[in-house]
């Protein structure tokens, strides 16, 4: 799995615009318009989608047919994925916040713990989202229709929340309140709590990758 990990940062190697581009608006959301939450979980939601950027590359040409002949299993291929993501991910984010917190020290300000709270919580879920999600699809669909399949996702996802929201103020039910209940704040603000939750979603997006990638034809 090393060796797979040492091929997944090489070939990041050749995406200095992402990163330059990430950059930039990082600078542009913590110092111009002064956003520091969104900044935060803007880069982590980038570098959460790293991951299906090396496996486009390694479906380009055929290439899984080929990876798929060296000496690892495709158990391997997808635990590399997963650290990877994760890894890359958690970068982003820890970068992301030491930014923005030396950014607002340095313009004589301090960033409150409340707020760094509010804005890595997301980016955490958002990251574990993202990962969980994407990984099954591009396994399953490939790195082209994964698109269109991704697409639908959101779009299908969109429309239910918005229909349970609709449902939910005809039925005189507060979703606000639900979200601001002491249960939801206890589990999501503890990192025990947190983690156990991100943990059970990554490990059963694994379990599906695992079994779409065994059953795959290359």
């Amino acid at each position: 799995m090393k060796a797979l990990l040492i091929k997944d940062v090489n070939l990041l190697k050749s995406q200095k615009q992402f990163f330059g581009v990430v950059a930039l608006m990082l600078v542009l959301f913590t110092i111009v318009q002064d956003n520091k939450s969104f900044a935060i979980i803007y880069v982590a939601m980038m570098f959460s989608i790293l991951s299906m950027t090396t496996m486009g590359y390694d479906e380009y040409e055929n290439g899984m047919c080929y990876l798929m002949t060296l000496p690892f299993s495709r158990k391997e291929y997808v635990q590399s994925k997963y650290v990877f993501g994760i890894l890359s991910s958690f970068l982003g984010l820890t970068f992301s916040v030491i930014f923005v917190a030396a950014a607002t020290v340095a313009k004589g300000g301090i960033y409150p713990w409340e707020e760094l709270r509010d804005a890595v919580i997301p980016g955490i879920m958002l990251i574990t989202g993202t990962l969980s999600v994407s990984m099954p699809v591009q396994l399953k669909f490939g790195s082209e229709k994964s698109r269109v399949v991704f697409l639908s996702i959101y779009g299908t996802g969109f429309v239910v929340g918005y229909g349970v929201i609709q449902i939910c103020k005809k039925a005189g039910i507060s979703l606000s309140d639900m979200m601001e209940s002491s249960f939801v704040k206890d589990v999501l603000s503890t990192p025990w709590g947190l983690g156990v939750i991100c943990a059970v979603v990554l490990i059963a997006s694994y379990a599906v990758s695992v079994r779409i990638i065994g059953r795959r034809e290359f």
